[in-house]
């Protein structure tokens, strides 16, 4: 279902947050003085939605950000999504390491919880790491059943229009 026009529009005008990520109605542009914020956006376990991050690659700034605007257009309201530049992203992929970097021109979706990258981390601390993505896949597999109790609950009324999955 399309977001309603209303959303967008009380995003641009409220203090709407998940966790300590702040909700906008459009993507934001982050400079890299901001990155550690973001990095707090990345780790906090307070959030449930998810953070989107965008690369602009070559693309010039005022066609990266329509690109950007339409590629988002319908995640409105479900998490955050910034912009980076290439110098930006370039001391984005290094703060958070190659595991969750950033491809150049590209989107990618970042769930709660990050635990960010850390080359210095001894063996003993990876198992953490990996209980914290059986973590993050059960979270996910939560809403992928909710997704499906939704699309039931929305098909039982005939009135709702329900997009057909792929």
């Amino acid at each position: 279902m399309s977001v309603p026009g209303v959303l967008r529009a009380l995003l641009g005008t409220l203090n709407v947050t998940d966790g300590r990520s702040k909700i906008a109605g459009t993507p934001r542009w982050l400079t890299a003085e901001r990155l550690p914020e973001l990095m707090g956006y990345l780790a906090d376990n307070s959030r449930r939605g998810p953070v989107y991050v965008i690369s602009q690659g070559s693309l010039p700034p005022h066609q990266f950000e329509r690109w950007a605007r339409e590629l988002t257009w319908h995640l409105t309201g479900l998490g955050g999504a910034f912009l980076l530049d290439c110098a930006t992203e370039a001391a984005f992929n290094e703060t958070v390491g190659s595991a969750l970097s950033l491809p150049r021109g590209g989107m990618r979706t970042y769930f709660p919880g990050v635990v960010l990258d850390n080359t210095a981390l001894s063996r003993s601390a990876r198992p953490s790491m990996r209980e914290s993505r059986r973590g993050s896949e059960a979270r996910i597999r939560v809403r992928l059943a909710e997704n499906a109790r939704l699309q039931e609950a929305l098909l039982a009324r005939r009135n709702l229009h329900v997009a057909e999955r792929p």
